[in-house]
């Protein structure tokens, strides 16, 4: 859901970058039919976008070639963090970096994105995070309430948002 909201945002600001999205799990399942309702409750059609997706596994490679990695969980996190342990410097959960990127400011003008993320990181200890956060967490709605996911969708594209305006707040 990250991934669609995101990318659909980004392409309403025509904005162009790459947005991608991974897993732990296994490569080519189809996003489940209670989040692809959620998006379309959200921005109608934006679910059409979701049905054809399919899952990929996260691999080192992938994470080495991403300038950022944001995961839902401390979790993530964690697994990110096996398979590639420099990723931790550009690896967040999405609600930790926005509340961080919050306290650091948007993207200056004579900034860059990896100088941004530095400072967003700086500070912080990987022993931190071990175990669930519920600060910086947003739990997997997979087996719960439709009405689980709309909330969940809600709160991931309320935290896009959040997210463009650091990074593009001119737009």
């Amino acid at each position: 859901m990250a991934e669609a909201l995101l990318r659909h945002r980004l392409d309403a600001l025509e904005v162009d970058i790459d947005v991608a999205s991974a897993g732990f799990t296994t490569t080519g399942r189809p996003a489940g039919r209670k989040a692809v309702k959620a998006l379309n409750r959200l921005v109608p059609h934006l679910g059409a976008e979701l049905e054809s997706h399919s899952s990929e596994v996260l691999t080192s490679e992938r994470i080495d070639e991403a300038m950022i990695v944001v995961g839902m969980t401390r979790k993530h996190l964690a697994d990110v963090i096996a398979l590639s342990e420099e990723a931790f410097e550009r690896c967040f959960t999405l609600k930790e970096l926005v509340t961080r990127g919050v306290e650091v400011g948007p993207l200056a003008d004579d900034e860059s994105a990896g100088d941004w993320i530095k400072k967003v990181h700086d500070g912080r200890d990987s022993s931190a995070y071990l175990g669930a956060g519920p600060d910086t967490d947003i739990d997997d709605p997979v087996g719960r309430s439709t009405r689980y996911f709309n909330s969940t969708a809600a709160d991931i594209d309320r935290l896009v948002n959040e997210l463009i305006k650091l990074w593009w707040p001119e737009l």
